[in-house]
């Protein structure tokens, strides 16, 4: 007969395994119940524990033997051959110790499989187990095996106790992210079991929802709680508030916040960490006040970072007073202020140019960082305190508080006012301080070297940069260009330009319009180079589009010109307003272009734009657009074109009203080439009656 154990008994035994393998991960255990061959173990290799099975084999003894053996397929042997035995009946612990094992080796079958027997043979006991396994299993993050086990819990009688086990469930599959369907499986379990779920249940559900991109759903599970049974609690309201936010829901995040207010609900530390950052960073300083003034009603201290994104918030709305007073009250307990929270507001304090409260902070916080001394120094510089900054700088020194960051401020002053010498004296010294320069340093002096024209200095300076992989910034970048194209060096300023812009690095427009100028009569080259500002984020100007553009009025074929740059181009003419009469050899140009590459249909959305704009007035670009689309066989934009044209007034030049009325045309090569006659329509026929007036 077997032998039973009470609740007390087994809960002692189980829980010396499950203390045993809290610390143990997944793989670990894996590592432990090392997997054999599937076939079974042979039984000689184990003569002590094959007395028990021949002889008695009683629960605590199969218990003993299991425990021992570190071979999974041998115990699981050893216990089905005991099973197989009429007077034999596994106890519980038993069921617990062999399942663990199962379950820790991700054999999810077996599991579900000796836990359908356990609970089908009314093992006593059995609710102890399933409570320990679901509890050890989500502990070592094995939630497919103790999904399988959660299936069994709705046959314990142990409600409450089945309540925390599904919340711990639910906890687990949130926490892990997993499949909505998962968590809906663990939320029916409970409907089956006839339990009724709390508000901690409600909110793994509303957690869940979001997760899975349902924020609709979300909020009508949360206006449903009251018909539950369960009241949001501060938890409620952070998932619920934070979730609308992050899903665009703004308004209704705000609807749910004044319900917050006036439901009498006194929300934890967790949700004004949570929340206030949300606010602040949107910038609404009226909900975020309201928020921090409710926390320090209930006495709850605010955190570090909670101070930080309140003082932040002030800052961007100029109220530095109010922040000033904050950090005050947030050194009292928090002494050292965080460095980004320090730079940003020394950084507002210099925007409103109050350099000297931002100095006083500075001295007061007994600052050894090097960051919001930088943004004072760089304050001090850009409003022509040099004198004063250069002490500033000095004392930093002093204190040992520079970094490269301080070196390069001084030295970009020196370069832009033309004062190399002491900028190459600077550098000297930041070398000497063992301050290594960097992609900024090397901007600075080409700023200085490209100033006095010494191009060859300031392009040597930028291929050692870009060896390094660094990037000038924006100013030297400009600055290199303009003295290039100054001292004539077209190509390498181009090298220099098509480099940059492979970083999508953009040149300022003035500069790109000199180097423009300066190639103008290479046409493919100067819309390849157009090609390469827009793909760096450069915007050119009207009047650089227009040099390029009366490049190709000039008769320059672009015969050897890539499609892309002939649409850029052509989209960019249509688009821009820089079609007129003087720009119809170009336009033609670029469409020929396109046609003898069968790619005219890609600039069709611009000529759809082109005649929605009834401002335009020059029938000759009216006829070169009509031309190349009905000989590229695009006859019904031509006719829109056409319409367009005849109802201004205008009649299109003979040799466009030649290709429409399918008269002979002249090719480019010279000879004559019959064009297909057209079936005279509506169009043709108003063509042709308004030249026969015009003759008379």
């Amino acid at each position: 007969m077997g032998v039973t154990h009470s609740a007390s008994n087994l809960s002692n035994k189980v829980q010396v395994w499950v203390y045993q393998s809290r610390g143990l991960s997944s793989l670990s255990c894996i590592q432990i119940f090392k997997e054999t061959d599937t076939k079974l173990p042979n039984l000689s290799k184990f003569p002590t524990k094959n007395q028990f099975s021949a002889k008695k084999l009683l629960p605590d003894t199969l218990l003993s033997v299991n425990g021992s053996t570190s071979d999974l397929d041998s115990s699981l042997s050893l216990f089905k051959r005991a099973c197989q035995k009429k007077e034999f009946r596994p106890a519980a612990d038993t069921y617990h110790t062999i399942i663990l094992k199962l379950g820790m080796t991700g054999k999810v079958g077996e599991v579900e499989g000796l836990c359908k027997e356990m609970v089908e043979g009314k093992c006593p006991g059995f609710e102890e187990v399933i409570f320990s396994l679901i509890d050890a299993f989500v502990r070592n993050h094995r939630l497919s095996e103790a999904l399988c086990v959660v299936s069994y819990v709705h046959l314990c009688s142990n409600k409450p106790a089945s309540l925390s086990v599904y919340n711990k469930m639910l906890d687990a599959l949130v926490k892990a992210k997993k499949d909505f369907k998962d968590v809906v499986y663990v939320y029916k379990e409970m409907v089956k079991a006839g339990i009724v779920p709390n508000t901690d249940t409600l909110n793994y559900l509303l957690q869940a929802l979001l997760g899975a991109g349902r924020a609709d759903s979300m909020l009508g599970q949360y206006r449903r709680m009251d018909k539950k049974g369960c009241k949001p609690n501060s938890r409620t309201f952070e998932i619920v508030i934070s979730g609308l936010v992050s899903s665009g829901k703004y308004e209704e995040s705000l609807g749910v916040l004044d319900e917050l207010f006036s439901s009498g609900c006194e929300p934890d530390l967790s949700f004004y960490a949570s929340l206030l950052p949300i606010f602040c960073d949107m910038n609404n300083l009226e909900v975020g006040m309201r928020l921090f003034g409710m926390m320090r009603s209930s006495k709850i201290s605010p955190t570090s970072s909670i101070y930080g994104c309140m003082i932040q918030c002030l800052c961007k709305n100029r109220l530095v007073d109010e922040a000033l007073t904050l950090v005050e009250e947030m050194t009292a307990s928090h002494p050292i202020l965080d460095e980004f929270l320090l730079t940003s507001i020394i950084d507002r304090l210099c925007e409103m140019n109050k350099l000297s409260e931002a100095k006083k902070l500075l001295e007061d916080q007994n600052v050894s960082i090097a960051s919001p001394y930088n943004v004072l120094l760089q304050a001090y510089v850009n409003a022509g305190d040099f004198d004063i900054a250069r002490h500033l700088f000095d004392e930093m020194f002093d204190r040992d508080l520079t970094d490269v960051g301080s070196w390069n401020i001084l030295l970009k002053h020196f370069c832009e006012c033309h004062e190399i010498n002491d900028a190459l004296k600077y550098l000297g010294k930041m070398i000497v301080s063992s301050a290594n320069p960097n992609a900024d340093t090397y901007s600075a002096i080409i700023i200085g070297k490209s100033s006095m024209d010494e191009y060859e200095e300031a392009l040597t300076l930028f291929h050692k940069a870009w060896v390094k992989s660094w990037v000038l910034d924006d100013v030297s970048y400009g600055q290199l260009i303009n003295c290039l194209c100054r001292s004539e060096r077209y190509q390498e300023a181009v090298q220099v330009f098509s480099l940059m812009s492979s970083k999508r690095r953009p040149l300022n427009s003035v500069s790109f319009d000199l180097l423009i100028r300066g190639i103008s009569g290479i046409t493919a080259q100067t819309i390849k180079l157009l090609s390469l500002a827009y793909y760096s984020g450069a915007s050119p100007s009207i009047s650089t589009l227009k040099t390029i553009v009366q490049g190709l009025s000039e008769g320059n074929k672009v015969d050897d010109l890539c499609t892309e740059y002939c649409i850029l181009l052509i989209n960019l003419m249509l688009t821009e307003g820089l079609l007129s009469s003087q720009n119809c050899n170009a336009l033609a140009n670029l469409l020929s272009c396109l046609m003898k590459n069968s790619q005219l249909h890609v600039i069709l959305p611009a000529v759809d734009t082109f005649i929605s704009n009834s401002e335009f007035h020059d029938s000759s670009v009216f006829s070169v657009l009509i031309d190349s689309l009905w000989r590229g066989g695009y006859r019904r934009e031509a006719s829109k074109l056409l319409d367009l044209m005849l109802g201004k007034g205008w009649v299109p030049d003979p040799g466009t009203h030649a290709v429409l009325m399918g008269s002979s045309f002249v090719e480019e090569d010279g000879k004559d080439a019959e064009v297909p006659v057209v079936c005279e329509d509506s169009v043709s026929g108003i063509l042709a009656q308004g030249l026969a007036e015009c003759d008379h």
